[in-house]
């Protein structure tokens, strides 16, 4: 018989943790889709695009073509971070292109590619540009300040002034959803350094002066 109870009381005890968490679990849910939750950076991308005609079959665009092609460029703030997708015409064309942007010195990636048939017929490039913007949140939010944390989520207002400078700071926004490939490692200095400390031949610094003060 107390085997029995003992059973009854553990299946109780289990039935009941699992009701308060699947509650637990709704609350968090609840606060993460409202406004209440942690608010974090916000990340879109956004497209601008800028067609180039070459008339009479040309393979360089006039100078018109090309005053336009500078307006565009300044009126976007074309920089870092931008990615550049000249698409359609014909492939000498798209070089061309890609040499102006290149030429002007800002730190954009450009590809070409050939586009659909109608627009490898087509006598202009059509030029697409893809950047991502960031929205920082907004700072404090005390929207679920009431005193005890009942529901176990993290404040509204917690890390918000973190994630806000970084919003606000970081060069390039894509990096907040993916970060950028590093390369190569700088090795030999290191292992040079390290050597030279086993084997007591350190290069000292030179002497330095005061000029007699």
């Amino acid at each position: 018989m107390r085997g029995t109870i003992q059973k009854i009381s553990v299946l109780a005890s289990v039935a009941l943790l699992t009701a308060c968490n699947f509650q637990l679990n709704q609350h968090v849910m609840e606060a993460k889709n409202s406004y209440e939750y942690r608010q974090g950076n916000r990340v879109d991308m956004v497209q601008y695009s800028h067609d180039v005609n070459f008339p009479g079959g040309k393979s360089i665009p006039t100078d018109p073509e090309f005053d336009r092609l500078d307006a565009f460029v300044q009126s976007i703030r074309m920089g870092y971070g931008d990615q550049i997708t000249l698409r359609g015409s014909a492939p000498e064309r798209r070089e061309v292109l890609a040499a102006y942007i290149q030429r002007l010195g800002l730190p954009v990636a450009v590809k070409t590619v050939p586009g659909s048939k109608t627009e490898m017929a087509a006598n202009k490039v059509s030029i697409q540009v893809e950047r991502h913007v960031v929205t920082p949140p907004s700072c404090p939010n005390w929207s679920n300040f009431h005193g005890n944390e009942q529901r176990n989520t993290p404040g509204s207002n917690y890390g918000c002034a973190v994630d806000s400078s970084l919003g606000y700071t970081i060069a390039n926004p894509r990096d907040l959803i993916e970060g950028q490939t590093p390369g190569p490692a700088l090795s030999t200095p290191i292992i040079e350094a390290q050597r030279r400390y086993q084997t007591g031949k350190v290069i000292r610094p030179a002497a330095t002066s005061t000029g007699g003060l």
